[in-house]
């Protein structure tokens, strides 16, 4: 009897110790689900906060950026003025303090009372809204590598100035014209190609894969001297030789297209003779996904595309799908510049401790004597017919039979 006793407390004595072992166990169990719930808390909340902080940044890297845009309005009216001068939005060796710390500049586009320096360094720097959100170190490049920008498909057409263009050795005449377009990283996705050197079909272009990249129209235009202006004379001789216009179609095979105007009285004038033009202006380009845009095009003229008394303007305009796209010229001397076409704006924005940074194109639209505010796309445009056989009198008559 005496030995059951003793056999019964111990069996009572371990099943007491497995019961404590099992409630540390699940002790430890609860502290490690809630340190890592705790940890994930922490981390989202944080990273919250940043992803909040970086939009912040942002937001004010883009106020920035249009203050940067009322800074070019105001030196284009008073291109004297301090701050817009070779010291300032002209200066090459523009640095973070050039423009904001530019007392007389931020006054006059109504900045001042909005501009404080970074403790400790003396940075100027423009407070956005009411909290702690700043932009600082504006640089705004007046003169840029290239011009760039996009084009709808059927939409409007990109006109520009190639006089714009300058060397870097006083040599401004331009021999050489690139475009580019299509590129993968700035939303045109990875070109989709096909063979071919005819004008390709709409359903052939447009159907399935999006990503073909854009059949451009190309048209060169120019002045024949620099004394045009509107009360100039224009009749359709003048118009035809004034213009060389080129349908660049991408394609899988052949060679990069390019363009040699050999003689400019004659080459790639349109015909007076309907469907009929020497050279024939479709030209098939060599197009390459792997290159930052897939697709280019040259116009080259030995005789220079441009002179001091020769103005030249560029459209492009892009058929079957939208694109991106880029234009450098070239002269004797290797790729040049263009000068207050199409400036870069630098800008950095800062919230708390988070700093993001903007670099844009900004092209300006109201200033006086722009040369881009007064294209028209077209004089007439029409998917029919036209007809122009009308009569005046007391009362007009409209003879055109409508079908």
């Amino acid at each position: 009897m005496i030995k059951n006793v003793f056999n019964q407390d111990k069996t009572r004595r371990e099943a007491g110790q497995v019961s404590i072992v099992t409630v540390v166990i699940f002790i430890l169990l609860f502290s490690i689900v809630v340190v890592s719930f705790t940890r994930i808390m922490v981390a989202s909340s944080h990273e919250t906060t940043s992803d909040e902080l970086r939009a912040s940044a942002l937001a004010a890297a883009e106020s920035g950026v249009e203050d940067a845009k009322r800074i070019l309005s105001y030196c284009s009216a008073n291109p004297t003025a301090s701050g817009c001068d070779s010291n300032g939005i002209e200066s090459a060796n523009q640095n973070c303090n050039t423009l904001l710390g530019n007392g007389n500049l931020m006054s006059a586009v109504g900045l001042s009372s909005k501009t404080t320096t970074i403790s400790g360094t003396g940075t100027p720097q423009v407070q956005v809204g009411n909290g702690q959100q700043y932009y600082q170190c504006m640089m705004i490049n007046m003169q840029t590598t290239d011009y760039v920008g996009n084009l709808t498909a059927g939409g409007p057409s990109a006109i520009i100035p190639l006089n714009s263009f300058k060397g870097s050795t006083g040599n401004d005449n331009i021999t050489t014209v690139k475009i580019e377009w299509h590129n993968a990283s700035l939303g045109d996705g990875t070109a989709n190609l096909v063979g071919g050197t005819d004008f390709p079909s709409m359903s052939q272009w447009v159907g399935g894969n999006n990503n073909k990249p854009a059949v451009l129209r190309v048209e060169l235009v120019w002045i024949k001297d620099n004394s045009f202006d509107l009360n100039t004379v224009i009749t359709s001789t003048s118009v035809n030789n004034g213009v060389r216009a080129f349908t660049v179609r991408p394609s899988s095979s052949g060679s990069v297209g390019s363009v040699t105007l050999q003689n400019n009285s004659t080459n790639y004038v349109a015909s007076t003779t309907p469907n009929t033009m020497t050279p024939v202006p479709l030209i098939t380009t060599l197009c390459t996904p792997s290159n930052d845009y897939a697709c280019s095009f040259t116009i080259a003229d030995n005789n220079n595309l441009t002179t001091s008394a020769r103005i030249f303007y560029l459209r492009i305009q892009a058929l079957y799908n939208s694109t991106n796209y880029r234009v450098t010229a070239y002269n004797n001397q290797g790729q040049m510049y263009v000068d207050g076409l199409q400036p870069s704006v630098d800008v950095t924005g800062r919230a708390v401790d988070s700093f993001q940074r903007i670099r844009a194109r900004v092209q300006p639209t109201n200033t006086t004597g722009n040369p881009l505010d007064w294209y028209p796309e077209y004089a007439i445009d029409s998917g029919g017919k036209v007809c122009k056989q009308l009569s005046v009198g007391t009362t007009g008559t409209d003879s055109c039979v409508y079908n």
